[in-house]
């Protein structure tokens, strides 16, 4: 189903266009999310946070219709 969250920008609740967060990628999306996420995620760079990559990752997976 998709979850859509009103006035969520960027505190708790991250979210993509129609509503995957990291919990609804498989396991091995997460894994690569996970070992990106550990090359991408740091204080001055593109990433402050792992949420922000997260959301990244999945905007990235849509973009090349993964969930399809």
């Amino acid at each position: 189903g998709v979850r859509k969250v009103e006035g969520s920008r960027g505190g708790i609740t991250q979210s993509s266009a129609n509503g995957r967060t990291y919990a609804d990628l498989p396991a091995d999306a997460k894994v690569q999310c996970d070992k990106a996420a550990k090359k991408f995620v740091r204080e001055n760079g593109q990433f402050k946070t792992e949420a922000a990559y997260r959301k990244h990752f999945i905007e990235q997976l849509e973009s090349q219709k993964y969930f399809e």
